[in-house]
């Protein structure tokens, strides 16, 4: 049992269009704190997509090369996150006042 033909379509067009958005940032040279993150993270989904293609769907080596690949994806997510934040409470360094300490000042 394999993919179907419609996951197969859309896992190329996912990669295509991951792949086109790492060379925007990159033809753009966008290399302040967000779009690094973003394009840092859309190679790495890339990377793991390849590596996860090369064994068959229905085999247990898919499955370990699903596992083994699956931590650098989420550290991918979290460092991207965090510098998304971080860029975003640059931008905002008010935005961590609430209601609440207005009313206790």
């Amino acid at each position: 049992m394999g993919l179907s033909h419609l996951d197969e379509i859309l896992w190329v067009a996912s990669s295509v269009l991951a792949g086109l958005a790492v060379w925007r940032i990159l033809q753009q040279r966008l290399f302040v704190s967000p779009f690094r993150a973003l394009a840092v993270l859309l190679g790495v989904v890339l990377v793991r997509d390849g590596v996860v293609s090369i064994p068959a769907y229905d085999r247990r080596a898919y499955t370990v090369a699903w596992a083994w690949t699956l931590p650098f994806l989420l550290a991918a997510q979290v460092w991207a996150g965090h510098l998304v934040y971080v860029s975003h409470r640059r931008r905002d360094p008010d935005q961590r006042k609430t209601e609440q300490d207005e009313v206790c000042r």
